[in-house]
């Protein structure tokens, strides 16, 4: 099985509710060179995990990789974690998500798909640390 990675390191700095969030995106697809990771993420990230990881200490580290394999069909994961600011460091206690297709999923449906799951970790993420912005209550 022969494993392709192309990847890309951007930190962006995703402005919201005027605070900032350091991201380290890398991806294997040539589809996610270009993407920030704020915007496939960025509103998903609360004000309380701002206020309890500041971007100058942390930042979101998110991945995503797939195989191919002989009789047609892939597997892939993504991966969203938390990690300190300096360096490329890989989160401790990552929320990673792994699938299976029977038929292999290519540029841009590979691309929607890992979009989703990143975005499912990065819910995950956000429940695990404890920083979920709270619902408000319906009268």
């Amino acid at each position: 099985m022969a494993k392709q990675w192309i990847a890309v390191l951007l930190m962006a700095g995703a402005m919201w509710n005027a605070e900032a969030v350091d991201f380290n995106c890398s991806g294997r697809l040539p589809d996610m060179a270009g993407v920030r990771c704020d915007t496939l993420v960025g509103d998903l990230v609360t004000k309380r995990f701002k206020e309890k990881y500041p971007a100058s200490t942390y930042q979101i580290v998110l991945m995503a990789d797939s195989a191919y394999y002989d009789d047609g069909s892939m597997s892939g994961y993504v991966l969203a974690g938390l990690a300190p600011q300096a360096g490329d460091q890989y989160p401790d206690d990552p929320m990673v998500i792994q699938f299976r297709e029977p038929q292999a999923l290519k540029g841009q449906a590979l691309f929607n798909r890992e979009k989703a799951l990143i975005r499912s970790a990065v819910n995950d993420l956000m429940r695990e640390l404890g920083v979920v912005a709270m619902a408000s209550k319906k009268k």
